[in-house]
């Protein structure tokens, strides 16, 4: 069983740190406006809605943000900050690494596309459907599933397309 880890690159980080600090900013300034009005449990309900709002939010990407994969003898598992996924790597058909120009056409379905990592359901013209669990712009490798189902993963060593490859049997 080999760990490979999934940190943020450099364009996450950027875009997780100014989400963050746009999101406390809106927080401090509802919450100053909050000090300064007349009171008025509308208002407080308002204001504390919004609050709980932004921090659902934040926590469910951080939930699901890949945190690495896990390879052993017969499965590869996805190991988010909330929980796992786990995949039989006999149900693995392809892997290989995604083109730049494959890489460039990804277009968001349902997911989130820089807080934390790139996660849930794209779309390419080239591909169709995919699920990403990556953490990086770069490295990512797409696995073709048995029943049709894509993924892609982004490792932060490559090492990871040739254990797939081994483990699956699909060299």
């Amino acid at each position: 069983m080999k760990t490979y880890h999934a940190s943020m690159d450099t364009t996450t980080r950027i875009i997780t740190v100014v989400v963050l600090t746009i999101l406390l900013m809106v927080v401090l300034e509802n919450f100053r406006s909050l000090a300064f009005d007349t009171f008025s449990w509308t208002t407080l309900l308002l204001h504390l809605t919004l609050f709980l709002f932004f921090a659902v939010v934040v926590l469910a990407c951080w939930f699901y943000a890949p945190a690495s994969y896990i390879l052993d003898d017969n499965q590869l598992v996805i190991k988010r900050n909330g929980g796992e996924l786990r995949f039989f790597c006999n149900e693995i058909t392809e892997v290989r690494l995604l083109e730049k120009r494959e890489a460039r056409l990804l277009i968001r379905m349902f997911g989130v596309g820089g807080l934390f990592g790139y996660y849930g359901v794209y779309y390419s013209a080239s591909i169709g459907r995919i699920n990403m669990y990556a953490t990086r712009l770069n490295h990512r490798i797409l696995i073709t599933m048995r029943n049709g189902r894509r993924m892609i993963i982004t490792p932060d060593e490559t090492g990871l397309e040739e254990a797939l490859k081994k483990a699956a049997g699909v060299l």
